[in-house]
């Protein structure tokens, strides 16, 4: 007999949608608001109603599809649950951990989906939901088993790629293809001989750099678009830069105004950029991760983007690939 169960749906929609392939007695209902319970059995009284997922252990389900809360990556013990109890899942949640495994759940989760995760759908949840998310949402599918490609589409471009293994996921939400992973390695390589993590020493003795710890909004109202334009940047035009005041106590520490400058107008460019969105997945600026990763040219010079490129070596289609993906924004 197959089993449907349903986590987290406090309107009873995901109910509604699987009646018509379901019969309501081989349904289960996780709902932990007794105020929407009333709603699912409007359906039907046959829908199985649990408030407690794990009382669900010993049980086997065909099918699992869910949109559970995202609060503290509670979203993340759903879908272990899940997986260990059904043998096609299917749940909408927030992106964030596939950037990253810095986490011990991150890592279980990603452990669990080996062998199973079939397809991978990127998008922004904001016109869908109508519902601001600090990261674009995905739709994760995983089967009883799958050792093949996992499929990767993005709705916002439609472009579809496929990658050998949830590790091989890119590290921010850049599309991967031949010429941005070829990207990543040749600014990567870069970074390992000078980069921005290196100033951020917070000298007292030297000319202070003040970047936002925040910086960039990931709600975008357009579902053609993952974030904001401002999304990849270091700092707003109004920013306070020239102090030593910030909610985290740390900033950059240059040896003259000029080496300053210097770096406020690298910054800008649309390499420095891409080089951040190698990596960045959220609104804050300050991950070290982000910083190690974003290569520090010399700072005797005013930068540009044709200078960049000059001095990086990068090839025509190398750039045409930045400069489709980072949005003009300090003109």
């Amino acid at each position: 007999m197959t089993k449907l169960l349903l986590v987290g749906d406090p309107r009873g929609v995901h109910s509604k949608i699987a009646l018509r392939k379901y019969e309501p007695e081989d349904m289960w209902v996780w709902e932990n608001d007794p105020r929407h319970i009333y709603t699912i059995k409007q359906i039907s009284d046959k829908i199985n109603v649990t408030e407690d997922l794990t009382s669900l252990d010993n049980m086997h389900f065909t099918q699992s599809i869910s949109n559970p809360p995202y609060k503290d990556q509670l979203h993340l013990e759903f879908l272990l649950q899940q997986l260990k109890i059904s043998d096609n899942v299917k749940q909408v949640h927030p992106s964030g951990w596939l950037t990253r495994s810095s986490k011990s759940i991150e890592y279980q989760v990603k452990k669990e989906l080996k062998g199973r995760l079939k397809k991978l759908t990127i998008f922004n949840g904001l016109p869908v939901f109508n519902a601001q998310f600090p990261a674009p949402l995905v739709i994760t599918e995983a089967v009883k088993e799958h050792q093949g490609k996992i499929e990767v589409h993005y709705q916002n471009t439609g472009n579809t790629y496929y990658i050998d293994s949830v590790d091989d996921f890119p590290s921010g939400y850049w599309e991967p293809t031949e010429i941005n992973i070829a990207l990543k390695d040749k600014i990567y390589a870069e970074a390992n001989k000078s980069n921005l993590l290196s100033l951020r020493t917070s000298d007292y003795n030297k000319v202070p750099l003040n970047l936002p710890v925040v910086c960039g909004d990931p709600r975008s109202k357009s579902p053609d678009k993952l974030v904001r334009v401002d999304f990849y940047i270091f700092y707003y035009p109004n920013s306070n830069l020239y102090s030593t005041n910030n909610s985290e106590g740390k900033f950059y520490s240059l040896n003259s105004v000029e080496e300053r400058d210097s770096l406020l107008s690298y910054l800008k460019t649309k390499y420095a950029r891409f080089a951040l969105a190698l990596n960045k997945a959220g609104m804050r600026n300050n991950v070290s991760r982000y910083i190690k990763n974003i290569p520090l040219p010399p700072l005797d010079r005013q930068w540009d983007d044709k200078a960049v490129v000059e001095y990086y070596g990068l090839t025509q289609d190398e750039w045409d690939s930045i400069d489709s993906f980072i949005p003009d924004y300090y003109g």
